[in-house]
């Protein structure tokens, strides 16, 4: 039996790295209490919420950051998530404008591949 791998776009590898140098520079944060706490501070620019997220979650924290008019979005799912950072988590907060702007770009270019 050949298992075949998923082949991987050119744009999203670069959301992946994009998402791990982030990571590693302490400008992504994960999992509902830390992001909630960078919320409430105003320290969040970006909130990425998995696809597979649980409705509550899902609500709680879109509402908090729509009353602080932060981007939301409703991207990936947590195994994505843990492929590429090592943690389980569907709720990441990105704590920096660039890192915010070649973010949404490159989910934008993958929404539009399809």
């Amino acid at each position: 039996m050949v298992v075949e791998e998923k082949k991987t776009s050119n744009n999203e590898t670069k959301l992946i790295s994009l998402l791990q140098i982030a990571f590693k520079a302490n400008k992504l944060v994960y999992g509902y209490d830390s992001v909630l706490r960078k919320l409430l501070k105003k320290k969040v620019y970006l909130l990425i919420l998995a696809k597979d997220l649980s409705e509550s979650n899902y609500q709680s924290m879109t509402k908090h950051a729509l009353n602080m008019k932060i981007d939301v979005i409703h991207w990936g799912n947590k195994d994505f998530y843990f492929q590429i950072l090592g943690r389980y988590s569907g709720i990441l907060g990105i704590l920096d404008q660039s890192f915010k702007n070649g973010i949404l770009t490159h989910i934008k270019v993958l929404e539009m591949e399809g």
